[in-house]
């Protein structure tokens, strides 16, 4: 049971760090290519709009990356001491 939870854990964590870099690069592509970049949000994503979102998400960005890596660090020692491959 225990094992599950992390490795959902771990899961969750990997797939929101993946989404936050995405939003990362999209928004910092809407900084340097607004002409194409808010024609395809339909104008949701303007160049100040991206902007502001480019500055904001560093610090999301980097929390959840740092628990990422310390719940897939703990979920691999603990795996480790229990006697099973880390492999996976």
């Amino acid at each position: 049971m225990h094992e599950s939870r992390t490795s959902a854990i771990c899961r969750t964590l990997g797939w929101l760090t993946a989404k936050l870099v995405l939003l990362l690069l999209l928004t910092g592509y809407g900084v340097t290519s607004f002409q194409v970049v808010t024609p395809l949000t339909l104008g949701l994503l303007t160049k100040p709009v991206a902007q502001q979102l480019h500055e904001v998400l560093v610090y999301p960005l980097l929390v959840v990356l740092v628990l990422h890596l310390a719940a897939s660090i703990l979920s691999r020692r603990s795996r480790a001491r229990a006697g099973e491959t880390t492999s996976r």
